[in-house]
Protein backbone atom coordinates (compact mmCIF):
# COMPACT_ATOMS: atom_id res chain seq x y z
CA UNK A 1 0.00 0.00 0.00
CA UNK A 2 1.38 3.12 -1.05
CA UNK A 3 2.46 5.73 1.92
CA UNK A 4 0.68 8.16 1.37
CA UNK A 5 -2.58 5.68 2.22
CA UNK A 6 -0.69 4.29 5.03
CA UNK A 7 -0.81 7.58 6.18
CA UNK A 8 -4.40 8.52 5.36
CA UNK A 9 -5.83 5.71 6.99
CA UNK A 10 -3.29 6.55 10.37
CA UNK A 11 -5.27 9.51 10.09
CA UNK A 12 -8.91 8.13 10.05
CA UNK A 13 -8.85 5.74 12.85
CA UNK A 14 -6.42 8.33 15.34
CA UNK A 15 -9.38 11.37 14.53
CA UNK A 16 -12.18 8.50 15.04
CA UNK A 17 -10.43 7.17 18.23
CA UNK A 18 -10.47 10.41 20.14
CA UNK A 19 -13.91 11.56 18.87
CA UNK A 20 -14.94 8.48 20.33
CA UNK A 21 -13.43 9.20 23.23
CA UNK A 22 -14.44 13.06 23.60
CA UNK A 23 -17.92 11.38 23.50
CA UNK A 24 -20.89 11.91 21.33
CA UNK A 25 -23.58 14.36 21.79
CA UNK A 26 -25.94 12.62 24.23
CA UNK A 27 -29.70 12.52 23.13
CA UNK A 28 -32.18 12.82 25.83
CA UNK A 29 -33.38 9.14 26.26
CA UNK A 30 -37.24 9.48 26.47
CA UNK A 31 -36.99 11.88 23.58
CA UNK A 32 -34.51 9.28 21.59
CA UNK A 33 -36.73 6.24 22.21
CA UNK A 34 -40.48 8.57 21.62
CA UNK A 35 -38.49 9.85 18.05
CA UNK A 36 -37.57 6.06 17.40
CA UNK A 37 -41.13 5.21 18.24
CA UNK A 38 -42.64 7.70 15.93
CA UNK A 39 -39.99 6.35 12.96
CA UNK A 40 -41.21 2.99 13.80
CA UNK A 41 -44.77 3.97 12.93
CA UNK A 42 -43.71 5.67 9.99
CA UNK A 43 -41.90 2.62 8.31
CA UNK A 44 -45.41 1.16 8.53
CA UNK A 45 -47.04 3.70 6.58
CA UNK A 46 -48.79 5.70 9.38
CA UNK A 47 -49.55 9.69 7.90
CA UNK A 48 -49.82 10.60 11.24
CA UNK A 49 -46.84 9.38 12.45
CA UNK A 50 -45.33 10.86 9.63
CA UNK A 51 -47.09 14.19 10.36
CA UNK A 52 -45.57 14.41 14.40
CA UNK A 53 -42.06 13.10 13.29
CA UNK A 54 -41.92 16.52 11.04
CA UNK A 55 -42.68 18.38 13.51
CA UNK A 56 -40.39 17.13 15.83
CA UNK A 57 -38.07 17.91 12.85
CA UNK A 58 -38.92 21.38 12.52
CA UNK A 59 -38.56 22.09 16.59
CA UNK A 60 -34.96 21.24 15.61
CA UNK A 61 -34.59 17.88 17.35
CA UNK A 62 -31.46 16.11 15.24
CA UNK A 63 -32.78 12.53 15.74
CA UNK A 64 -36.23 13.37 14.20
CA UNK A 65 -34.27 15.10 11.77
CA UNK A 66 -32.26 11.96 10.77
CA UNK A 67 -35.31 9.78 10.94
CA UNK A 68 -36.89 12.47 8.35
CA UNK A 69 -34.51 12.03 6.32
CA UNK A 70 -34.51 8.06 6.04
CA UNK A 71 -38.44 8.30 5.49
CA UNK A 72 -37.63 10.45 2.64
CA UNK A 73 -34.35 8.32 2.12
CA UNK A 74 -36.79 4.94 2.04
CA UNK A 75 -40.33 6.19 0.59
CA UNK A 76 -41.55 5.57 4.06
CA UNK A 77 -45.38 7.53 4.36
CA UNK A 78 -43.88 9.89 1.55
CA UNK A 79 -42.86 9.68 -1.74
CA UNK A 80 -39.14 9.17 -1.97
CA UNK A 81 -37.39 12.06 -2.14
CA UNK A 82 -34.04 12.37 -2.02
CA UNK A 83 -33.60 15.77 -2.05
CA UNK A 84 -35.74 16.40 0.71
CA UNK A 85 -33.24 13.40 2.45
CA UNK A 86 -30.69 15.14 2.10
CA UNK A 87 -31.71 18.14 3.43
CA UNK A 88 -33.02 16.96 7.10
CA UNK A 89 -30.14 14.74 7.17
CA UNK A 90 -27.88 18.04 6.90
CA UNK A 91 -29.78 19.98 9.65
CA UNK A 92 -29.03 17.14 11.48
CA UNK A 93 -25.04 16.71 10.79
CA UNK A 94 -25.15 20.62 11.60
CA UNK A 95 -25.74 19.66 15.40
CA UNK A 96 -23.16 17.27 15.40
CA UNK A 97 -25.23 13.94 14.73
CA UNK A 98 -23.08 11.49 13.31
CA UNK A 99 -25.25 9.33 11.89
CA UNK A 100 -26.77 11.57 9.48
CA UNK A 101 -23.08 12.84 8.51
CA UNK A 102 -23.26 9.07 7.30
CA UNK A 103 -25.94 8.60 6.16
CA UNK A 104 -25.21 11.50 3.58
CA UNK A 105 -22.25 10.05 2.95
CA UNK A 106 -23.82 6.88 1.75
CA UNK A 107 -26.19 8.74 -0.34
CA UNK A 108 -23.36 10.52 -2.06
CA UNK A 109 -21.12 7.26 -2.61
CA UNK A 110 -24.42 5.17 -3.78
CA UNK A 111 -25.08 7.95 -6.12
CA UNK A 112 -28.51 8.09 -4.44
CA UNK A 113 -30.83 10.90 -5.79
CA UNK A 114 -28.04 11.87 -8.64
CA UNK A 115 -24.60 11.15 -9.83
CA UNK A 116 -22.51 9.36 -7.80
CA UNK A 117 -20.20 12.16 -6.13
CA UNK A 118 -17.23 9.96 -4.20
CA UNK A 119 -15.53 13.24 -3.03
CA UNK A 120 -19.08 14.40 -1.31
CA UNK A 121 -19.20 10.86 0.25
CA UNK A 122 -15.28 11.20 1.39
CA UNK A 123 -16.31 14.74 3.30
CA UNK A 124 -19.21 13.44 4.90
CA UNK A 125 -17.82 10.11 6.04
CA UNK A 126 -15.00 12.14 7.11
CA UNK A 127 -17.16 14.71 9.25
CA UNK A 128 -19.18 11.62 10.87
CA UNK A 129 -15.68 9.61 11.64
CA UNK A 130 -14.82 13.35 13.66
CA UNK A 131 -17.77 12.95 15.77
CA UNK A 132 -16.85 9.26 16.57
CA UNK A 133 -18.43 7.27 13.80
CA UNK A 134 -16.87 3.93 13.11
CA UNK A 135 -18.97 3.17 10.34
CA UNK A 136 -18.01 6.15 8.64
CA UNK A 137 -14.55 5.44 9.43
CA UNK A 138 -14.52 2.13 7.77
CA UNK A 139 -16.09 3.90 4.49
CA UNK A 140 -13.94 5.94 4.51
CA UNK A 141 -11.01 4.00 4.57
CA UNK A 142 -12.24 1.72 1.78
CA UNK A 143 -12.42 4.33 -0.12
CA UNK A 144 -9.03 5.31 0.17
CA UNK A 145 -8.01 1.66 0.35
CA UNK A 146 -9.70 1.16 -3.62
CA UNK A 147 -8.04 4.77 -4.45
CA UNK A 148 -11.41 6.16 -4.41
CA UNK A 149 -9.86 9.41 -3.02
CA UNK A 150 -10.98 11.94 -5.56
Amino acid sequence: MPPHITQKLIAILLTTALAACAGAPKLDETSEVAINQLYQRVQQQDPAAFKELTQQAEQGDALAQDRLGLAYAQGKSVAQDYAQAQQWLKRAAAQGYSWAAFRLGFLYEEGMGGERDVAQARDWYQRAAELGNDSAAYNLAQLYMVGEEA
